[in-house]
């Protein structure tokens, strides 16, 4: 990995866990100007600082092994998979039941709507999860 990537790959899990350099500079043991070596104008990138910052990354569960993150990934699909069922279920036994008589009142409507925004709330958290460990 070239120094640019490395820089990158650094700045990139700050911002994904909103943390600042400040906060990696007080963690680590050695010091040395992060705000510099991170810079772009930086040509110099010691190989044991970028070690002291993956162990920082890691110890905080900021970096994950990739298996970990196969079972998460796993564990995630799961219960999106649990919650488009259950809301398959829901939704399907509700309309079920309104539109027997072949009419939609305001209320079955309001109903439905409800349903169906609380469904989108719960699937668009497991996706932001789901892309949370995948690394996006």
């Amino acid at each position: 990995m070239n120094n640019l990537d490395k820089r990158m790959e650094i700045k990139e899990v700050l911002f994904k866990h909103d943390k600042n350099i400040s906060w990696l500079k007080n963690k680590m043991a050695t010091k040395v100007d992060l705000y510099y070596l991170l810079s772009d104008r930086s040509t110099n990138f010691d190989i044991e600082i970028y070690e002291e910052i993956i162990k920082i990354f890691k110890r905080e569960g900021f970096i994950t092994s990739e298996n970990e993150r196969c079972e998460r990934f796993a564990r995630e699909l799961i219960t999106v998979n649990g919650i488009i069922s259950h809301s398959t279920y829901l939704l399907n036994s509700k309309a079920s039941s309104f539109i027997e008589d072949n009419i939609l009142d305001f209320h079955e409507k309001r109903k439905l709507i409800e349903i169906v925004e609380k469904i989108k709330a719960e699937f668009n958290g497991e996706l932001e999860n789901i892309e949370k460990v995948i690394g996006g």
